[in-house]
């Protein structure tokens, strides 16, 4: 009997076939897995460092930044997928494009429109993408009308809407929005569910300490108090209000008489 189970014939040919492969899958998946891993680990100083370089926290470093590319790059081979890998090397490029003006700004420029708009292909509901793709609509405004899209206002007016819509109340996407809010009031205030959402978004931005004074600063940079003003409920916030528009008066009067001094 046990001579019998100890010669036992070995598992069908298609068993051993579906098994082989199933260990091929796991293995590869496991390598895949890995490798997308070491991809997004390398992606994490060079965050780091482009964030400080946003936020003028860092000077701007050339080398730095051709070494960040390069790396980026790596980074996308592993994983051709990785919508946020695509989002760096947009505002690795915008950053590029903000301080090396050379010969290759304009194809620099092109670039990062070209990764941010893929970061958002991958991922087409980030909000944080869409906030920073609008920032970069802003920022070169001017440029890429240069160089012939004539749609830019459209595609300005599209990433504010998408940003708002998206992720109206994430804090990190309403740092960057906050002020082009503001800055593109005009813009905005032509389009009445747009408009209606970006007062809730601004309302909102009030009832935290960290974005309360971007939403106040931005509103006195922009000459956009009086917009403000009509949100607030906060008596306490309406009176800190006032002090900048107080401010602001007074630094208009102080800039004309400078003006005058000048003539005379």
């Amino acid at each position: 009997m046990n001579g019998i189970l100890s010669q036992a014939s070995p598992l069908p040919k298609p068993f051993q076939i579906k098994k082989t492969l199933l260990i091929f899958t796991c293995v590869f998946l496991a390598f895949w897995c890995l490798l997308w891993a070491w991809a997004s680990l390398t992606t994490i100083r060079v965050e780091q460092d482009i964030t400080q370089w946003e936020q003028n926290k860092k000077t701007f470093s050339v080398e730095e930044s051709h070494i960040f590319e390069s790396r980026l790059l790596s980074s996308l081979k592993l994983n051709p997928l990785s919508a946020n890998t695509h989002l760096l090397l947009g505002r690795l490029y915008e950053q590029q494009a903000i301080n090396i003006l050379d010969q290759s700004q304009r194809n620099t420029i092109e670039s990062a429109e070209k990764h941010y708009v893929l970061a958002l292909k991958k991922q087409p509901t980030w909000d944080y993408a869409w906030a920073k793709l609008a920032n970069y609509y802003s920022h070169f405004y001017e440029q890429l009308n240069t160089y012939g899209n004539i749609n830019i206002e459209k595609q300005l007016q599209e990433a504010i809407n998408q940003t708002i819509f998206t992720g109206p109340y994430e804090r990190k996407t309403q740092r960057v929005i906050i002020p082009l809010l503001f800055k593109h009031w005009s813009l905005i205030a032509g389009l009445p569910s747009t408009k209606k959402q970006a007062e809730k978004v601004l309302s909102q931005s009030t009832r935290y300490r960290e974005n309360l004074d971007l939403t106040l600063k931005s509103a006195k940079t922009y000459n956009k108090i009086h917009v403000l003003k009509a949100l607030l409920s906060d008596k306490k916030h309406i009176k800190i209000l006032s002090k900048y528009q107080k401010q602001l008066e007074k630094d208009k009067h102080q800039h004309t008489n400078k003006q005058l001094k000048s003539i005379n």
